[in-house]
């Protein structure tokens, strides 16, 4: 369920960005040669949708995107990159 749910906000961000509509929408939107996208778990992901994510990620970065994975620690309390 959450890999589905992953995938399916995946492809609607990224049409967003590729299809203009992030710029229509808003303006006033820095256009960047690499847009940025930020991938980030309140908890620790399972093992199978943290495969999904890095394969994911490695996608979307040969399509042009800078890509970030981040997962909220508690102890911190701050985000951190999220592990392989």
């Amino acid at each position: 369920m959450v890999e589905k749910q992953l995938d399916y906000k995946l492809g609607t961000y990224i049409g967003f960005v590729r299809s203009g509509d992030l710029y229509a929408k808003y303006p006033k939107a820095k256009r960047e040669p690499n847009p940025l996208l930020i991938i980030l778990f309140e908890d620790q992901p399972s093992t199978r949708v943290r495969e999904m994510t890095f394969r994911a990620r490695d996608r979307l970065v040969s399509m042009g995107f800078e890509v970030q994975l981040k997962v909220y620690d508690e102890t911190s309390k701050k985000n951190v990159d999220l592990a392989p």
